[in-house]
C-alpha cells in the first residue's frame, strides 16, 4: 500500500511537471509568434517623403500665446505610405547651415489645445499614417529663430535631412528641398548625379529603358532625337541604372518595397506603381553590356541564369526574404539581409539586388562602385502581375500625355554603425507616353 502511494505520488508529480512545462511552452510559442509578427510589421512599413517634402503651414509664424510662450514657425511635412499603417514616434531634422536645424532638431508628438502648438513638437493626431495614404500632413512647430529655408548658401537642394522614426523602430528619410539636380558634388561622366545616402543615380541617356511583350531588347537610349524619353503604354518592365557613391562604406541591398512611380502631369492623383522584380538574367545583362560597357554582369550583383528575361508576361518575383515554414513567416533582420542568406535554405527567396561598394582600386581613385540594372514591373511588392500604363487617348488613356516619375528605394545599408533599413522617395524624370513625333500634348 505504501509503495502504491509512493508510485502514485511520483506519477502525480511527473504529471504536474509535464502540465506546467507544457503551459510554459505554449506561452513561449505565443510570445514568439507575437514577436515574429511585430518583425513582419516592421519590415512592412514604407514611409516616403511626398514632393515638395515640406510646406509652410497656414500660419508661418505663430505668436507666443499660441505656441508655449515663444514665437514659433509652423510647417507641414508631406508623406506617402506604401506600406502598412504606421505610427510616427519621433522626427529628426538636421540642416547643413543656419537658420535651419544645425546640430539637429528633435520633434516629439504633442496634443496641444485646438489651434495651438508647442516648439519642437509635431501634432500628435498627425502621427498615424494609414496604409496607402498619399500626401499625409504632419504639422510641426519650431522656434522662430529656426527656419527651414529652400536654399543653403549656393545650394538649392538637400538643405535639410528629415528622418521619420516609427514606433516599430524603422527609420525613413528624405531631403528637403528634394535633390532634383546637383545634390552633391561630381556628377561624373554623362550628367549630374542624385545622391541618396550611399547611392547615386547619374542623369545620362542610358539611365532608363524598358522592355515589353514586343520589344525584348532594351533600347539605349529610349526616345527620339529631340530630347524626350518616350515609353509605350501597356505592360512594361522598366530598368534604372544605380550605383554606390565613392564614399559608400558597404554594399547596399534593395528590398522588395522599392518602387518606380509614374504619374500624370495633368492629374497628380493618377499614379501607376511599378514594384521591383527579381534581378535580370545573365543573357539580358549581356545585352545591356553590349550597349553600355559600364554594366558589369557579375552574379554577385544578383544577375542569374533564372532571372527576368524582359518579358512582362513571365515575371520572376523579388520576394521578401523570409522563412515561410514559420506561421507567420519569419523575416530576416537587416544584419543578415544578403544574397547568401536569402538565396539558400530555409529562405530560398532568390538572390538580392546588391549595389556594390567601390572596389579598393575605385576607392583609391575616388570613383563610384559599378552600376547595377534594377528592374521594376509589378503592381505590388513581391508580386507577379505586371503593371500597365493605360492605353488609348485622354482622359482615360495616357497616350500623347506627359508623365513624371518618382523613384522610391527601400534598402539595407550599414554605414559602420550597424545595418538598418532606409527608405527614400525622389522626384525622377519626365517622359512622354506613345507620343507621335516625340512631343507631348501637356
Amino acid at each position: 500500500m505504501i509503495a502504491g502511494i509512493i508510485i502514485l505520488s511520483v506519477f502525480l508529480t511527473a504529471f504536474v511537471a509535464m502540465v506546467i512545462i507544457s503551459q510554459e511552452y505554449d506561452v513561449y510559442q505565443n510570445t514568439l509568434h507575437k514577436v515574429e509578427q511585430k518583425e513582419i510589421d516592421r519590415y512592412s512599413e514604407n514611409l516616403m517623403g511626398a514632393y515638395p517634402g515640406i510646406i509652410n503651414g497656414t500660419e508661418i509664424q505663430v505668436d507666443p500665446a499660441r505656441c508655449g510662450g515663444v514665437t514659433c514657425n509652423n510647417y507641414t511635412i508631406l508623406l506617402n505610405n506604401l506600406g502598412i499603417g504606421t505610427q510616427i514616434a519621433r522626427i529628426y531634422i538636421n540642416s547643413s547651415q543656419a537658420p535651419g536645424c544645425v546640430g539637429l532638431c528633435v520633434l516629439d508628438p504633442a496634443a496641444p489645445p485646438s489651434g495651438y502648438g508647442l516648439p519642437y513638437r509635431f501634432r500628435a493626431s498627425d502621427g498615424y499614417v494609414n496604409a496607402g495614404e498619399s500626401f499625409h500632413n504632419v504639422v510641426v512647430w519650431l522656434p522662430s529663430d529656426i527656419r527651414l529655408t529652400k536654399t543653403c548658401g549656393a545650394s538649392s537642394t538637400g538643405c535639410h535631412t528629415v528622418k521619420i522614426v516609427t514606433i516599430r523602430g524603422s527609420i525613413f528619410l528624405f531631403l528637403y528641398p528634394f535633390p532634383i539636380l546637383g545634390a552633391g558634388i561630381g556628377g561624373g561622366e554623362g550628367g549630374t548625379g542624385i545622391y541618396i545616402g550611399p547611392l547615386v543615380i547619374t542623369f545620362q541617356k542610358n539611365l532608363v529603358t524598358y522592355t515589353n511583350s514586343i520589344i525584348s531588347s532594351p533600347p539605349l537610349p529610349i526616345g527620339g532625337t529631340n530630347g524626350y524619353w518616350v515609353i509605350p503604354s501597356g505592360a512594361l518592365v522598366l530598368y534604372v541604372k544605380i550605383q554606390t557613391d565613392a564614399k559608400a562604406k558597404n554594399d547596399v541591398y534593395l528590398t522588395a518595397q522599392s518602387v518606380f512611380e509614374i504619374m500624370r502631369f495633368d492629374s497628380p492623383g493618377s499614379v501607376n506603381y511599378f514594384y521591383v522584380i527579381a534581378p535580370i538574367s545573365l543573357t539580358l545583362c549581356d545585352d545591356f553590356h553590349n550597349k553600355d560597357p559600364t554594366i558589369i554582369c557579375d552574379t554577385t550583383y544578383g544577375y542569374n541564369s533564372n532571372g527576368n528575361n524582359g518579358n512582362p508576361a513571365q515575371i520572376a518575383p523579388y520576394r521578401a526574404c523570409q522563412d515561410d515554414s514559420f506561421n507567420p513567416p519569419k523575416q530576416v533582420p537587416p544584419q543578415q539581409y544578403n544574397t547568401q542568406t536569402c538565396n539558400n535554405p530555409p529562405y530560398n527567396d532568390g538572390p538580392r539586388y546588391l549595389i556594390p561598394q567601390p572596389s579598393p582600386a575605385q576607392r583609391q581613385l575616388k570613383q563610384r562602385g559599378n552600376p547595377v540594372i534594377v528592374a521594376f514591373a509589378v503592381n505590388k511588392p513581391s508580386g507577379t502581375n505586371p503593371q500597365k500604363i493605360q492605353g488609348g487617348n485622354p482622359p482615360s488613356g495616357w497616350n500623347t500625355l506627359s508623365v513624371t516619375s518618382f523613384l522610391g528605394l527601400s534598402f539595407v545599408y550599414d554605414d559602420g554603425a550597424g545595418a538598418y533599413i532606409y527608405g527614400v522617395t525622389l522626384p525622377f524624370i519626365a517622359m512622354c507616353v506613345n507620343s507621335a513625333g516625340n512631343t507631348c500634348s501637356v
